[in-house]
């Protein structure tokens, strides 16, 4: 089974850390799906949260605008120990009202993969390249398209973070619920349906 990483739907927008675009790195390379060089890698990000600390410390993944997971101490032991060879973590400050916030990373996924089932998905491409897909409708994924990738990004869009029973049981065990929210292409687009292209 394949699932979408994507933001809870409870969560409140006062409560986003806005990724500084002044201080970071440019946060588009987070959605290439490669290995970071060592130079960004050891640059830490920066975060402005509107609200206290208390209002985040409870979240094992906080929702934010940078593209890429920012996520617990927990949650990296966790995936540093069960796919090592498909993460990366850069250090982070997330400068709260009262104060700053050390103890969460930002998540770089290092591999990428074909994921999106053209034929059986509804989805509008660019009018640059029109085979660019520049938003979704409705996703079908491609049979066995995470290969041997337990996590990845999808090279068609490379937002759409995708990750495999083996992740979200990982989570479960380990109590991993605040702010992940991990859901079937199918639950996560179930308003649309193929029958409407």
């Amino acid at each position: 089974m394949l699932y979408l990483w994507v933001s809870p739907e409870d969560w409140s927008d006062k409560n986003t850390a806005l990724y500084s675009n002044d201080n970071s790195t440019n946060r588009f390379i987070f959605l290439n799906g490669e290995r970071l060089p060592f130079e960004i890698e050891s640059r830490k990000l920066f975060y402005d949260a509107k609200v206290p600390q208390k209002n985040l410390l409870s979240y094992d993944y906080i929702v934010n605008t940078g593209y890429f997971p920012l996520v617990s101490l927990k949650v990296a032991d966790l995936l540093n120990d069960l796919v090592p060879d498909e993460v990366q973590f850069v250090e982070t400050e997330i400068r709260c009202k009262d104060g700053i916030l050390t103890n969460y990373k930002g998540l770089n996924v290092t591999h990428k993969i074909k994921g999106i089932d053209r034929k059986n998905s509804i989805y509008t491409t660019s009018t640059v390249k029109e085979e660019y897909i520049s938003g979704i409708k409705y996703l079908t994924c491609l049979p066995g398209c995470m290969g041997k990738y337990s996590i990845a990004r999808d090279e068609d869009y490379s937002t759409n973070l995708m990750v495999t029973e083996k992740i979200k049981l990982a989570f479960e065990n380990a109590k991993i619920t605040k702010g992940i929210n991990l859901v079937t292409p199918e639950d996560y687009f179930g308003l649309y349906s193929p029958n409407q292209k």
